[in-house]
Order: structure tokens, then sequence, then C-alpha cells
């Protein structure tokens, strides 16, 4: 698979990283996983305090405003509903 520098979904075009010697090829592709449990406990450890954010970020905004428990909790809900869209846009447009 590495050898290959088609795209799958498309085979009359390149990879995005052949294309932009800027980035990066991924470390691993669809079909691979970390090579130790060490690694994956790593890449899990970091996907967890990703999804936090948007719970840390709002309570840390309302207190130092001084707002109640409903402003903290919709801010919350904003923003799970934020990350939601981000989240859908960035999987169907890239």
């Amino acid at each position: 698979m590495a050898n290959n520098p088609k795209n799958l979904a498309s085979p009359d075009k390149e990879n995005v990283w052949d294309v932009l010697p800027g980035l990066e090829k991924p470390i691993y592709s669809i079909d691979e996983r970390p090579a130790t449990r060490w690694e994956s406990w790593l890449y899990g450890w970091q996907h967890t305090l990703v999804d936090i954010s948007p719970f840390v970020l709002p309570l840390a905004v309302a207190a130092a405003m001084g707002m109640g428990r409903t402003a903290q909790a919709e801010l919350i809900n904003f923003c799970l509903f934020a990350m939601g869209i981000a989240t859908l846009l960035q999987t169907t447009i890239g």
C-alpha cells in the first residue's frame, strides 16, 4: 500500500501528501494499528483529552464571567453542538 501513490477512492488522483510537499503521510493507514499497547493507550488518551475540552473551556469562561449553572449548561451544549458540526464538516469536506 505504501508503494501505491494513487488514491484508492479515485485512482486517477494522487494523494494530497504527494501533491503538497509540506504535508506528511499519515502515520497509520485505515487498516493498520499501533505496534504496542502503550502507543494505543497514548493515542486513546490524546483522543480523550480532545473530547474533554468542550466541557472545560465553557466552564472556565462561565466561571470567569460569573454566570450561573444554566448559562454554563447552555455554553456546554453550544460547544458540543459546534463540535458535532465541525466533525461533520471535517469528515465530509475534509
